[in-house]
């Protein structure tokens, strides 16, 4: 994934006529993953050009509009929509006599493949809300205006 945003900077050098390697910022938030030793001194040696900001906990929504808004959306509709499967499933084995201790659910892959679809669908119906976008487009956070 980092290989892809290398790449992508490299080629808005090349489009801006900037010269190789030139300082580029990428901004992540403060998940343990990308706040470990291991991954910014890997992000240090290959990339030695990109710098590394993290947003603090609780600030994502300063830095990162569409994460509070549309993608916001996006993530509690397909909640919705597994959390919906798995009480339907369960429902239909109690009304099968299958008592709660002995319910397993079904967390095959080929399962959750099949389920996913829906979920998206759900998510995308939600999201084609032209009232809904307007309203992320135009995030303001306090201190900047920000349209994205």
């Amino acid at each position: 994934m980092f290989h892809s945003i290398a790449s992508h900077f490299e080629a808005k050098m090349v489009e801006l006529g900037l010269p190789p390697h030139s300082p580029c910022v990428v901004t992540l938030d403060a998940w343990s993953v990308h706040r470990g030793q291991e991954f910014r001194d890997w992000v240090s040696a290959m990339f030695p050009w990109i710098f590394l900001i993290y947003i603090p906990a609780g600030c994502t929504g300063l830095f990162q509009p569409c994460d509070v808004g549309i993608q916001r959306i996006l993530k509690l509709v397909i909640k919705w929509a597994a959390h919906a499967d798995i009480v339907n499933e369960t429902l239909a084995m109690l009304d099968r006599g299958i008592t709660p201790e002995l319910i397993v659910l079904d967390k095959r892959v080929a399962t959750m493949r099949d389920r996913s679809v829906r979920w998206v669908v759900e998510a995308h119906k939600a999201l084609s809300n032209k009232d809904l976008v307007k309203k992320v487009r135009r995030a303001h956070n306090g201190y900047f205006n920000i349209l994205i």
